[in-house]
């Protein structure tokens, strides 16, 4: 009885935030973080080059990018997507020479979450899975490295970046679904 009232409570703040969210008509799985008007979404029905991919993001989204992950946070609203996944998808690190680094969006690369022994070549992936990927041993979540001509599903940023919301001391997300096929992928924490 407690699991059926759980499920009508969850569908009930699905509906409520379906209803009051102000997302772009993307048609993937994305989630929205309202205090700072970031979304990420996956794009599965492509894989890409990593330059091709962050052009993808950019022609496509308002404001898009390859996704910068600044939190662990950030990470796990990604890894939600996880299960619905056939590659290691790209992200917007990349590594320019020897220099550090560094994200698409110009933005610090603040927090790191890299497989042991990485970063070993120039662009960034989030292992989807636990074993061995590509001659890599990944762990799920954790990040490794791949050459600018793999090909591979990949994570968008965009949205408003000049959000004037006001802070509420924690990160309040807009769950803005599937709306390609009409399937809800909740957060999970």
């Amino acid at each position: 009885m407690l699991k059926i009232f759980n499920v009508k409570v969850c569908l009930l703040l699905i509906i409520c935030f379906v209803q009051t969210s102000k997302a772009y008509n993307v048609s993937t799985p994305h989630v929205c973080n309202e205090q700072s008007g970031k979304c990420f979404t996956v794009i599965l029905d492509q894989k890409l080059e990593w330059k091709g991919a962050e052009k993808y993001c950019q022609t496509t989204l308002p404001n898009g990018r390859l996704a910068s992950i600044h939190s662990a946070f950030d990470g796990a609203m990604i890894s939600s997507w996880f299960p619905l996944l056939s590659t290691d998808p790209w992200f917007g690190g990349f590594q320019t020479g020897t220099l550090p680094f560094q994200y698409t969006d110009a933005s610090p690369m603040d927090y790191t979450n890299w497989t042991p022994g990485e970063p070993t070549l120039s662009c960034a992936q989030i292992c989807h899975t636990t074993g061995n990927n590509a001659g890599i041993q990944c762990q799920q979540g954790k990040w490794r490295t791949a050459g600018y001509y793999d090909l591979a599903q990949f994570i968008c940023e965009y949205g408003n970046y000049t959000s004037s919301l006001p802070p509420t001391g924690r990160n309040r997300l807009l769950y803005t679904g599937w709306l390609k096929k009409s399937l809800w992928l909740p957060f999970r924490s």
